[in-house]
C-alpha cells in the first residue's frame, strides 16, 4: 500500500511540475510584464517557485536521486553565483539575487528527472504556443514604435532589448522545424514565424538582438540538416532579404529606429555607453587585490564596484555583457565555472545532435555578450531545457 501512495504522489507531482513547466514556457516572453499581478513580484516567480515545489515533492517520494556528470558545471556554476554575494560589499536581496537562485534551483531540480519524449514534445509546443502571446503583446503596444522604439507592456513595461533577446529559444525552435520538417505546410509556417519574429526585433531596435539573430541564422544554416544546395539558395536568400529591406522597407521604420542600427551611431554612442563601461571594469579588475582578482567582489555588487556614474553614465548601470559582469563578480574562479559551464552546454546540445539547442545556446550566449541575460529567466530555461533533452534521450536509449 505505501508503494503504491508513493508511486501516486510521483505521478501527482510530475504532472503537476509539467503543467507548470508548460505554462512557463508560455507566458516566458512576457514574464517581465506580468508583475503586478499579485504584489510587485512577478507572476513567473510564483509559478517557478510552484515548479521548484512540486518538483522537489516528486524527487524525495522517488527518494532515488541522481545528479548527473553532465549538469555538474552548470549546478558548480549557480552555486559559486550564490555563495559569493557572502563576499559582497553591500549584501542586498534584490530582484537579481532573487532571479539567479530561482534560476539555479529550478536547474538543480528539473534536471534531475528522466524525462519521457512526450514531455519534451508538450513543453516544444508550448514554446511555440508563445509566438500567439508575443504578436499579440506587439500589435497591442505596436503605437509605441512611432514615438520612439517598441514598447511592450503588459502589466508592467518589459525591457525591450531583454524582450527582443529573449526570443532566442521561439526563434531556434521555428528554424529547427524549418530544416528537419517533412510536411510543406510547417516549413512555411517556421519560416514565416522566423520573418514575424525578425521583423519585431527591428522594431525593438536592439542592436544586440540582431546581432544574436544574425548568428543564430548562421549557425542554423551550417549546423542544420540542409543540403549545399539548400544552404546556397537560403544564404543568397538572407542576402536578398537584407538588400530589399536595406533599399525599400527601411523607410518604414521610424528615424529613431534605423538610427541605431548604423556603424556610425554605435561608435558615437560608445555602444550606448558599454564601450566605456567595459574600460572601466577592466581597469577596475586589473587594479584589484589577487584575493578580488580570484574571487570577484561578490554577486550583484558590479555597480557598487564600477563607479560609471562619476564619468556621466547610469549608476546603477550593470555590464551588459556576462564575461565582464562575472569577472568583477566572480573573479577569475567565476569566469573558469563560466566557460565550463557553457562550453559543457554545447557539449551536451552535441552528443543530442540537438540542432534545436545548439541554436538556441548560440543565440543565448551571443545575446549575454550585449544584454544581461544572466539574470533574465530565459537564461535559467534555455539551460535547464538543454540538459532535460539530454536526461530524455538517456532515457530512451535506455529503455
Amino acid at each position: 500500500m505505501t508503494r503504491i501512495s508513493s508511486s501516486r504522489t510521483i505521478i501527482s507531482a510530475r504532472t503537476i511540475l509539467l503543467w507548470l513547466t508548460c505554462v512557463y514556457a508560455i507566458l516566458l516572453p512576457i514574464g517581465t510584464g506580468l508583475a503586478g499581478i499579485i504584489g510587485s513580484i512577478s507572476l513567473m516567480n510564483y509559478i517557478a517557485v510552484a515548479m521548484i515545489l512540486f518538483g522537489s515533492i516528486a524527487l524525495l517520494s522517488n527518494k532515488n536521486i541522481f545528479i548527473k556528470k553532465f549538469s555538474l558545471p552548470t549546478i558548480a556554476y549557480f552555486i559559486y553565483t550564490a555563495v559569493s554575494i557572502l563576499w559582497a560589499r553591500n549584501i542586498v536581496f534584490n530582484w537579481y539575487v532573487a532571479t539567479n537562485i530561482i534560476n539555479g534551483s529550478f536547474f538543480l531540480v528539473l534536471s534531475c528527472f528522466d524525462w519521457e519524449e512526450k514531455d519534451i514534445r508538450r513543453i516544444e509546443r508550448s514554446i511555440l504556443l508563445s509566438q500567439i502571446i508575443v504578436v499579440v503583446a506587439v500589435i497591442r503596444n505596436i503605437s509605441s514604435l512611432f514615438s520612439y522604439r517598441l514598447n511592450i507592456t503588459i502589466v508592467s513595461t518589459i525591457g525591450i532589448s531583454d524582450f527582443a533577446c529573449g526570443l532566442c529559444l521561439m526563434i531556434a525552435l521555428w528554424m529547427n522545424m524549418a530544416s528537419t520538417s517533412g510536411q510543406r505546410r510547417t516549413k512555411v509556417l517556421a519560416y514565416v514565424s522566423v520573418a514575424v519574429d525578425f521583423a519585431i526585433i527591428l522594431m525593438s531596435g536592439s542592436r544586440g538582438a540582431l546581432v544574436m539573430v544574425s548568428c543564430m541564422a548562421l549557425a542554423w544554416i551550417l549546423m542544420g540538416s540542409f543540403g549545399t544546395k539548400t544552404k546556397a539558395i537560403t544564404i543568397l536568400s538572407i542576402i536578398g532579404v537584407i538588400f530589399i529591406f536595406e533599399n525599400y522597407l527601411i523607410s518604414f521604420l521610424p528615424a529613431t529606429v534605423t538610427n541605431r542600427m548604423s556603424l556610425q551611431a554605435i561608435q558615437e554612442t560608445h555602444g550606448s555607453g558599454r564601450f566605456n563601461l567595459w574600460t572601466l571594469a577592466w581597469n577596475d579588475f586589473k587594479a584589484s587585490n589577487l584575493g578580488r582578482m580570484m574571487f570577484g567582489y561578490g554577486f550583484d555588487s558590479f555597480t557598487n564596484v564600477v563607479e560609471y556614474g562619476s564619468h556621466g553614465g547610469s549608476r546603477d548601470m550593470m555590464a551588459h555583457n556576462v564575461v565582464f559582469q562575472t569577472m568583477i563578480e566572480g573573479g577569475v574562479i567565476g569566469l573558469s565555472l563560466l566557460s565550463w559551464m557553457v562550453i559543457s552546454q554545447f557539449k551536451i546540445a552535441s552528443k543530442n545532435k540537438d540542432s534545436f539547442m545548439k541554436i538556441a545556446l548560440v543565440g543565448l550566449f551571443v545575446a549575454s555578450l550585449s544584454i544581461d541575460m544572466q539574470v533574465t529567466r530565459i537564461w535559467g530555461f534555455i539551460l535547464t531545457f538543454n540538459c532535460m533533452r539530454q536526461r530524455c534521450t538517456r532515457s530512451i536509449l535506455q529503455s
